[in-house]
């Protein structure tokens, strides 16, 4: 939805291709990237929300975005903040894939690229689009962990 308030947003489910893995997503808690010092690789960060929104204005397609883990996160020690350039942090990877983005940052170089950047009249949610690629990644999937397994099973093979 557009509005703020919305709650459901459909999520590409990663592609796996021969060796490399891709997925498209939309950048989350950009609203929230001002708002506090963040830990990143030992360096305290506080930007403005001007310094944010500059950022959001200067980035094209195809431009890389850093990612950097959070772990002093106060909602999820697992948090892994985008970065725009010059290293403003502009918001973080959906909490939908960053446990296995954890996973895959260990076995490959990950890149995130600016897929699309929706002007200062769009609802922050949906302002910036990012592309991930990784490779080499064989045999890696996205959401395989427990936390996917089914609750309940509907009686197939009982």
């Amino acid at each position: 939805g557009r509005r703020e308030g919305d709650t459901i947003q459909l999520f590409p489910e990663p592609v796996t291709d021969g060796n490399e893995v891709r997925c498209l997503f939309l950048v989350h808690g950009i609203r929230h990237a001002h708002k506090g010092t963040k830990i990143l690789n030992g360096t305290r960060v506080e930007v403005t929300r001007e310094q944010v929104e500059e950022t959001l204005e200067s980035l094209h397609e195809g431009d890389d975005l850093d990612i950097v883990p959070e772990p002093e996160n106060p909602k999820n020690p697992q948090a892994i903040v985008v970065m725009g350039t010059p290293l403003v942090p502009v918001g973080w990877i959906p909490d939908l894939i960053v446990e296995d983005l954890h996973r895959l940052m260990e076995q490959t170089q990950v890149t995130v690229t600016v897929a699309h950047v929706n002007g200062s009249d769009a609802p922050e949610h949906l302002r910036l689009l990012a592309r991930l690629q990784a490779a080499p990644a064989t045999d890696f999937r996205f959401f395989t962990s427990e936390r996917w397994e089914p609750l309940a099973t509907d009686g197939v093979g009982k």
